[in-house]
């Protein structure tokens, strides 16, 4: 297994894709390779529709709160 990070920062593998927030707050989306004709798992469209609604301030407020509703053990 490849490691997780490096002094020259974090590696993902080839075939993973991530969503990655940046120490000043951006957001960057990083898709994996995938062959045309095949549809994208249901895991990595969660996180395109994520990306497509982070620009909606309300619904990112919303998601948010559910950490204020959520009870910690």
């Amino acid at each position: 297994m490849t490691p997780a990070s490096t002094d020259h920062g974090s590696i993902l593998p080839s075939d993973a894709s991530a969503l990655i927030v940046s120490a000043d707050g951006e957001l960057s989306f990083m898709l994996a390779d995938y062959p045309e004709d095949q549809a994208l798992p249901r895991m990595v469209q969660l996180l395109a529709a994520v990306v497509l609604r982070s620009t909606d301030a309300d619904w990112v407020d919303e998601m948010i709160a559910i950490f204020d509703e959520t009870p910690r053990s």
